[in-house]
């Protein structure tokens, strides 16, 4: 499929214009996958940094809801495209799938439960007016100088009806090489999920044989445990 006869690189680059080498030369030296991350909440990657200025904010300063005259989410024009536009598709989804995506969504419920989760995301959610209200005091702000994408990085503002401004920026997301999660958040992000089909004891299990995976011969031996 790549480098044969009719395979990508001759039919994309052309004989001679593609080096192998360049693809093979450090296999079993280095791990792409070192190079990923996951989410770390169940949303855009987008959202991923902002979501943790916006929880930062909720849990360390003292501020109800209702005191919240306005939320600046500073994004690179092009965040913006993605997270706030159509309009009306991110102020107003109708559905916990199409919350996903809309960054007003993501930031008035972060704000307002100071947590945010698979279930954070239902229909029910996604159509609260008391949800949606909040939404509409979240501004897109363009900060063009905003590294874009990079390792997704984040800035929110968060300005009281009595004036005080509360602010938070994040350069790395979560998960990236300069911003690393811990494998404890790891595991208990997969408990979290995995709670909902299996029980606590096979969660225990499973997480115990993947600590040791480079031990294992077999996955059969870990796709027993939760088949």
């Amino acid at each position: 499929m790549l480098e044969g006869r009719y395979g990508y690189f001759r039919s994309h680059a052309g004989d001679g214009n593609y080096d192998l080498g360049a693809l093979t030369g450090e296999l079993g030296r280095e791990w792409e996958i070192l190079r990923i991350y996951p989410k770390r909440y169940p949303c855009d990657h987008i959202a991923q940094g902002y979501l943790d200025c916006a929880l930062a904010i909720a849990r360390e300063q003292r501020f109800a809801v209702e005191d919240i005259e306005r939320v600046e989410v500073l994004v690179h024009p092009l965040s913006r495209a993605v997270m706030f536009e159509p309009h009306a598709l991110r102020y107003t989804p109708t559905t916990g799938w199409s919350a996903r995506w809309s960054m007003p969504f993501n930031m008035a419920v972060a704000l307002a439960d100071r947590r945010i989760d698979i279930d954070s995301y239902s229909d029910a959610r996604a159509n609260d007016p008391a949800t949606r209200a909040l939404m509409t005091r979240v501004v897109a702000v363009e900060e063009p100088t905003i590294p874009f994408p990079g390792d997704y990085p984040a800035w929110v503002r968060v300005r009281t009806k009595d004036a005080r401004v509360f602010e938070r920026d994040q350069m790395h997301a979560a998960g990236s090489p300069d911003n690393p999660m811990s494998s404890g958040e790891y595991e208990s992000k997969f408990a979290a999920n995995a709670a909902r089909v299996l029980d606590a004891s096979t969660i225990d299990a499973l997480i115990a044989r993947v600590r040791r995976l480079s031990s294992v011969t077999d996955m059969a031996d870990v796709a027993a445990l939760y088949a």
